[in-house]
């Protein structure tokens, strides 16, 4: 649940209330309804900006508000308000092109099963919290951005073949489908995951319609430090008539590319 995320506008102040969040520690016990109405209560004595029913909403002292057009965070760093990510990411694709991609970021699978919800701390920094595994999930560390997470088992299954077994957890790498991205040239901030996203310049996942999310260039790309967590396979523009094997090739005809033109670049499929 997160409560210390500041942004501001011009003139104005936010915080970003996580307020599925606190739903969720309500239902599982570990906040009584009293005390989500008194935090609401004393969140609605200020500004802030929240997921509700899957849209980001603004409110100024407990009076919703338009959400502000851009956000600047802690250093100055502006975000756009994105309302429709799918409209905004099949604009970039017309704009940018696609990629197609797939993971390079192996990752480990802990034998966890525990009815408490879980805690990372990752060189002495807590990761994340409020992680919870059942019968059919499982608990997953990308190795290379030290990320936990918990996916399904359908999910893992399906995407992830064991490489190796070191424990206490298990390696998979990634042998599932082909990925299309597109890229952003702006940081924005959209309704993601029952919770709001910021995200620097970021690659926007489009080969499904209804599962648009984004990913940091610099975590998808790598930079100096690190590697990135996704492998370019091949680059579309031109309405998916011109494809590209790499950055420094020349074009060749969409008919010649191993993979199927985007979906986002058919030209049938305009966006105003």
């Amino acid at each position: 649940m997160v409560l210390n995320q500041k942004f501001h506008t011009n003139n104005q102040s936010f915080v970003y209330f996580d307020i599925n969040g606190a739903q969720k520690k309500v239902a599982k016990g570990e906040m009584t309804q009293q005390e989500f109405n008194a935090l609401k209560e004393e969140m609605g004595k200020g500004n802030y900006i929240a997921n509700i029913n899957g849209k980001i909403k603004a409110f100024e002292k407990g009076v919703e508000i338009p959400v502000p057009q851009i956000l600047y965070n802690e250093v100055e760093t502006p975000y756009h308000f994105i309302a429709n990510l799918k409209e905004f990411a099949d604009r970039m694709a017309r704009k940018h092109g696609v990629y197609k991609a797939s993971k390079d970021a192996p990752i480990r699978v802990y034998h966890v099963l525990t009815d408490d919800d879980i805690k990372t701390v990752v060189n002495g920094a807590q990761e994340a919290q409020g992680l919870h595994v059942d019968e059919t999930s499982v608990l997953v560390q990308n190795i290379k951005t030290g990320e936990f997470y918990v996916p399904k088992k359908d999910y893992l299954a399906k995407n992830y073949t064991k490489q190796e077994s070191m424990g206490m957890y298990d390696v998979y790498i990634y042998t599932g489908e082909v990925q299309e991205w597109t890229f952003c040239e702006i940081n924005i901030f959209a309704a993601l995951w029952e919770g709001i996203q910021f995200l620097a310049t970021p690659m926007l996942r489009i080969d499904n319609p209804k599962d648009v999310y984004g990913c940091n260039y610099s975590v998808f790309m790598g930079d100096d430090t690190k590697s990135g967590t996704h492998k370019i396979l091949g680059f579309f523009r031109a309405c998916g008539t011109q494809y590209f094997e790499t950055a420094s090739t020349l074009a060749i005809g969409a008919a010649k590319a191993p993979f199927n033109p985007p979906r986002a670049l058919a030209p049938e499929e305009k966006v105003a």
